[in-house]
């Protein structure tokens, strides 16, 4: 009797866990998929906000540049940058609060290069 039983009984336990086990791997598998679109994105958003920045302080050669906000005014502007500010080393946010906008811009490249490198994008 048990050499009949048994294999079914495997056979059912089996199953059981396979049901409970697939969806929870399949979720595992998804959610690293979204975590890893998610930062991509960011870096991208990132990175049109400093090419963003360079535009909008992009002085043209024998012009008179005009007079502007600080960068940080600019920066402040955009959604993008507060998704960044916690991700910043404390030294480049004591950079951040140079006057020059070329300064900025390298550190923020320099940021966003060395994220991408933690997060495991490159």
């Amino acid at each position: 009797m048990w050499e009949k039983v048994l294999p079914l009984l495997l056979a059912f336990i089996a199953g059981a866990l396979g049901s409970i086990v697939a969806p929870w791997v399949k979720w595992g598998i998804e959610r690293r998929r979204e975590d890893l679109k998610y930062k991509k994105e960011c870096i991208n958003a990132w990175r049109r906000l400093v090419a963003d920045l360079a535009e909008h302080y992009k002085v043209l050669p024998n012009t008179v540049p005009k007079t502007r906000e600080h960068p940080l005014e600019f920066l402040n502007s955009s959604t993008a940058f507060y998704s960044l500010i916690p991700l910043l080393t404390p030294t480049a946010v004591e950079k951040l609060n140079s006057s020059f906008a070329d300064a900025i811009r390298s550190v923020l490249i320099d940021e966003i290069g060395r994220i991408e490198k933690e997060w495991g994008l490159l």
